[in-house]
């Protein structure tokens, strides 16, 4: 049984509602939002969803009979007189593996009779058995007048039953119906009257899931106004739309009128309609927003899906919407035979990637939109006044800030975009798209227009087309050579190598025009470009590598690696040392770093020939600047140090606390070994480190040959002018005795 009082309570309201009928029908519905819900945190399956009403047999105050059984009254007394008492007693039973909430609604009411105004109503809860006196009612809760309970009933009225994996869950209690000792005659030869009551049943929010424990709410039934217009007013009204129409009910010249913002809290959402389930009706925004959710499947992604026979849209912005597919997406809808007016779509992304098909090749990847994928051919059919502001499109072709591909004889009109970012994704060197047609058709507004579809008014501000994804990797060309590769997740970081690798077939064949100044076949400098780009890496997120082991990452010729302040941490370092000189999470001998945290990042690089090492990099020959190292370690051969092994640069303002160097010849706290070209300088300033250790492999192991040690607490080895100060050294462990460990003759070095 329940053990909620307050649940009881709903309970007994709702069963005393349904009980006072000469007939009675009992229903359920199955009505949940979908069959299956995955995310990160839990899987629910669909289970079965059964609510029964029973009642006790008054010979044997044993058996439970259900009234599905019978089409008797409960109360069936005929000759009713004053002070005479008739007792039932009952139970709601969940029969199902689904908690449940339940409403009971009367239907095809008749009028009362005169008698329902002196039958009072008395009930008890938790009986399970008859008393012997039934004309006792002490105890009993009287509830009013058979008329007056009647005329309270409301089509809100619940009870809620969770499942029993042993038994089936239930709620019992008592109803009693005494006639007034004080009737006169004049209620002779009168009658109760006659209704119907309907219990409807549907999973309620006890049934959670990973968003939150209101997920279950989606199961509801709609109201109409006054012109029989269907309402929307809660997330629970627009999941209850998607899933009848997925189920096969196209709503077919019905409308449907948006009452209020929706907030759908980052759900993942499954879109109203499909092509084998499509949506027919109007749906009307009202100049309301739907927001905050996320759609991942294969096609017709968006808050709609699929929308033809009449199905059109209008007056509707959707908000903070992430919506990914291979093919056909839109914050608004996917794809259809449909019109949209004055719709819009803000803050959302929308990407299309690359099916990876059986022979190898790829497919899809087309066709998105901030408002709408692409509108299928027909004379009607098209948008008007739709605005995309804020959003970004990522696709292989066909993709616009507004419309993915206007079909032939679609109309567009009025449409703007404003600071949006429309982009290509390249396949990889060598793929090969399905059809073998490059990428095409990327615009401001819309992006594919067949040359019977009318385009005019449109508008756009800030809208870039010129970046591309690749590897999960945002790259924005900022001109003049130089541009901005962007990080977000661990994928992308690890894929940094694999960019790096194919810098030039992206740009010889990946974003045309665009490019081609620099692509060999023009006259270009071919792979020349890949040392005279001058591109920043930003990383925008924390990386967490969970304690895998990992290849140093290759960031290339790049001109700088800004961590905003964001943590790297949890990865192991190991490097073949037949193969690999420099060990370290990143080489980056080109690459200058800034703002970038590390934690737990353990280093193994080899000990043999010129080999570098470092927890940040083996050698680097840019600016290091505010990086921090905690809870790490490095072990090197010939060049080690707590950030880089060897390098032509400068560290500044870095700080070191738990750190652990090892090396096999010239090491130190910050820095192995430093130098410089052409008489400049490179300074070791500011820096501080705590509890770190620094000193030799030990064992009698040397690095390349070497018998000795070079060891610094801040630098092993200075060969070069510069000034190495304002550094501070707490509690450290080494064999060193002085922040640098050798100066080369000749050389200055403030210290």
């Amino acid at each position: 049984m329940s053990n909620s009082k307050a649940t009881k309570r709903a309970l007994l309201t709702s069963v005393l509602a349904l009980v006072m009928c000469v007939s009675m029908l009992i229903g359920t519905t199955a009505a949940w939002f979908t069959d299956t819900v995955t995310s990160s945190g839990n899987k629910v399956i669909s289970g079965t969803l059964k609510v029964d009403l029973e009642v006790l047999d008054e010979t044997d105050n044993t058996t439970w009979y259900s009234v599905k059984d019978s089409r008797d009254p409960i109360f069936d007394y005929d000759n009713w007189e004053p002070g005479y008492v008739q007792v039932k007693v009952l139970k709601v039973v969940n029969e199902g593996s689904l908690a449940l909430k339940w409403q009971a609604t009367l239907t095809n009411t008749a009028n009362l009779g005169k008698l329902a105004d002196v039958i009072d109503v008395y009930v008890k809860e938790d009986v399970e058995s008859y008393p012997q006196n039934r004309t006792d009612l002490t105890g009993w809760t009287k509830v009013g007048t058979l008329r007056s309970f009647v005329g309270s009933i409301e089509t809100t009225t619940v009870g809620e039953i969770k499942p029993n994996d042993t038994k089936n869950a239930y709620e019992a209690l008592g109803i009693a119906f005494k006639m007034q000792e004080t009737a006169g005659n004049e209620y002779q030869d009168q009658t109760l009257g006659e209704f119907d009551i309907q219990i409807l049943a549907t999973q309620m929010m006890a049934e959670k899931d990973s968003f939150d424990e209101k997920y279950d709410e989606a199961a509801e039934y709609l109201n109409k106004d006054e012109n029989g217009n269907f309402l929307i007013a809660s997330a629970a009204d627009l999941l209850y739309l998607a899933q009848e129409v997925n189920n096969g009910n196209s709503f077919k010249n019905e409308t449907f009128v948006l009452t209020s913002d929706i907030d759908l809290g980052g759900r993942t959402w499954t879109p109203i309609g499909h092509p084998s389930h499509s949506f027919s009706a109007l749906f009307d925004g009202n100049d309301h927003t739907v927001s905050n959710f996320v759609v991942d499947v294969e096609e017709y992604a968006g808050l709609f899906g699929d929308a033809r026979n009449g199905g059109d849209i209008k007056n509707l912005t959707v908000k903070n919407a992430v919506i990914s597919a291979h093919d056909r997406a839109g914050a608004v809808i996917g794809a259809g035979y449909t019109t949209l007016e004055n719709c819009h779509a803000v803050d959302c992304v929308i990407t299309v990637t690359p099916k990876l098909l059986a022979n190898g090749n790829y497919d899809g990847g087309a066709k998105a939109g901030g408002v709408m994928g692409q509108v299928w051919e027909g004379a009607g059919n098209g948008l008007t006044n739709c605005t995309a502001t804020n959003v970004t499109v990522i696709g292989y072709r066909d993709i616009g800030a507004v419309l993915g591909m206007a079909h032939n004889n679609n109309v567009v009109t009025d449409c703007k975009a404003y600071d949006s970012d429309v982009s290509y994704m390249y396949l990889g060197a060598g793929q090969v798209y399905g059809d073998g047609t490059p990428n095409e058709n990327i615009g401001e507004v819309v992006g594919r227009v067949q040359s019977s579809a009318t385009v005019t008014g449109s508008v756009s501000s800030n809208v870039k087309t010129n970046g591309a994804y690749v590897y999960g990797l945002k790259l924005v060309p900022n001109g003049a050579g130089s541009g901005t590769i962007i990080v977000d997740s661990k994928e992308a970081l690890l894929n940094l190598g694999k960019l790096n690798a194919e810098w030039v077939d992206f740009f010889s064949n990946g974003l045309g025009t665009a490019y081609s100044n620099y692509a060999p076949q023009n006259g270009g400098k071919g792979t020349d470009y890949y040392y005279n780009w001058t591109w920043t890496v930003e990383l925008t997120a924390d990386i967490d590598f969970g304690g895998a082991q990992i290849a140093p990452i290759d960031l290339g010729k790049r001109s700088v690696f800004d961590g905003q302040d964001h943590t790297i941490k949890n990865a192991v370092i190991v490097t073949d040392p037949a193969t690999t000189n420099e060990a370290g999470l990143f080489i980056g001998n080109d690459c200058g770093f800034k703002n970038l945290k590390l934690d737990n990042i353990q280093v193994t690089g080899s000990n043999v020939g010129n080999s570098t090492a470092g927890v940040l990099s083996g050698s680097c020959n840019k600016v290091i600047e505010n990086v921090t190292v905690t809870n790490s370690s490095v072990t090197g051969g010939k060049y080690t140090g707590g950030v880089v092994g060897y390098g032509y640069t400068d560290v500044l303002n870095c700080t070191l606390t738990n750190v652990t160097v090892k090396g096999g010849y010239k090491l130190g706290g910050l820095i192995g070994y430093i130098c410089a070209s052409n008489g400049q300088t490179h300074d070791v300033t500011g820096n501080t480190l705590t509890n770190c250790t620094v000193d030799g492999i030990g064992g009698g192991v040397f690095a390349g040959g070497k018998t000795e040690y070079v060891i610094g607490k801040i630098v092993g080895n200075y060969n070069c002018d510069g000034t190495c100060n304002n550094n501070t050294v707490t509690n450290m462990t080494t064999s060193a005795t002085a922040n640098i460990g050798k100066i080369e003759a000749g050389k200055t070095v403030t210290e």
